[in-house]
Parts: C-alpha cells; sequence; structure tokens
C-alpha cells in the first residue's frame, strides 16, 4: 500500500489513456509541487517521474466545495506540463494502472488516501483470458459502426495484453463515464473482457439492426 495525492474528476480516465489537465485551484498547484513540480519545473526527473491518482466523482463538482468520488481510479504519470498565465497550467499525464483506495485521509490541502495498487497488467498474460475473442468482436463492432456513417477508426490493434486491451475497449465502447466506471472497477480481467465481447455483440447487432430498418 501506499499514500498517493487524488485529483478528481468529471470524467472516467483509463490506464493507457493519455490526458490533459487544467490546473488552477491553489491546492491542485501544491500536489504538483509537492510531486516535485513546483511553477517553473515542466517534467520531474526521468528516474522519478511524477504521478498521482486520478478518480472519477460520484457526487459533487470537479471545482471548489466537497465531492465524493469513487474507490476505483487509475495511476498517472505527469509527461509534461506548461504555464499558460492567469495562474493556469496544463499538465499532460497518461494513465498507468488501477488503483483501489483503502483509507481516505483529510486533505492537505489536497485529497489523499492509501491505495493498493493493481498488479493485473503483470498477470494479464496468464489464465483463460482470450484477446482474439475481444479483437474479433471488436472489428465487427468498428466496421459495422464505419457503415453506418458513425466516426469509426477500423485501423485499431488492441494490445496483446488482456487488462490493456480490456481498457482500450471500454474506452472505445458508446458508453457513459459511470458505465465505464463500472467495468473499470471489475475485480476479474477475465470477467471485464467476457462482459466487454457480449457488449460489443449487442452493439453490433443493434446498430445492424437500425441500419436494416433504414
Amino acid at each position: 500500500m501506499e499514500t498517493l495525492p487524488l485529483f478528481p474528476l468529471g470524467r472516467v480516465l483509463l490506464p493507457g489513456q493519455p490526458m490533459v489537465l487544467q490546473v488552477f485551484e491553489p491546492r491542485y498547484h501544491a500536489l504538483l509541487a509537492d510531486i516535485g513540480l513546483p511553477p517553473g519545473v515542466e517534467t520531474g526527473p526521468s528516474d522519478l517521474p511524477a504521478r498521482f491518482g486520478v478518480v472519477f466523482i460520484r457526487d459533487g463538482l470537479e471545482v471548489g466545495g466537497e465531492a465524493t468520488h469513487h474507490d476505483v481510479g487509475t495511476v498517472v504519470r505527469v509527461e509534461g506540463t506548461r504555464e499558460v498565465g492567469d495562474g493556469r497550467r496544463m499538465v499532460v499525464v497518461l494513465g498507468e494502472r488501477l488503483f483501489r483506495i483503502t483509507d481516505l485521509l483529510p486533505d492537505d490541502p489536497y485529497p489523499r488516501a492509501v491505495v493498493t495498487v493493481s498488479e493485473e497488467i503483470d498477470d494479464a498474460f496468464v489464465g483463460d483470458v482470450d484477446v482474439d475473442d475481444l479483437a474479433r468482436a471488436l472489428r465487427r463492432y468498428l466496421a459495422v459502426l464505419a457503415e453506418s456513417g458513425r466516426p469509426a477508426d477500423i485501423t485499431v490493434e488492441i494490445s496483446s495484453n488482456a487488462a490493456m486491451a480490456s481498457y482500450q475497449v471500454a474506452s472505445l465502447l458508446r458508453l457513459s463515464s459511470p458505465e465505464v466506471q463500472e467495468l473499470m472497477e471489475t475485480t476479474s480481467v477475465y470477467e471485464r473482457v467476457q462482459r466487454e465481447v457480449r457488449l460489443l455483440e449487442l452493439e453490433t447487432r443493434l446498430l445492424e439492426r437500425t441500419m436494416g430498418a433504414g
């Protein structure tokens, strides 16, 4: 277990996903300073990248006031920062691993928690998970999506690592943030992949039915 600074967001960030965060609240400037990125420092040392946790807000607002958030989030690595004036800073992060909060600590001044970081990425080449089934279902879904006239990148290749593949597919499915969070909280990679295969097949059938009706 480890103590991790938290950055609550109104959207879900998955491992493997990049995101640009805008920091302007004093408490989150303090967070950046505490992980080795005070004002004027764009990146941390290469041998010790700056990291914190992103969590999806369950209830409340991103800016100011109180907000409750989910217990499962994503450890992110800071890729770079840039001062943009008016006390604002753009922070480019990349999702790395899931974590689960075991103990929420008092704000100091930003949210903090004791967390357990998931090892499912390390274990995801082992077991009964068939990434090929997921890849086939995704290719079919994207092909039908493109055929229906909706934006779809049919050249997408998913990872051979089952956990990373499941995160990629979760980001490609047309799901709400709470639905993506629910998938992310699935404790078994096998179960998550099976759910995604079923979702892809269902979405594909619905698209085909809609196209046939038109």
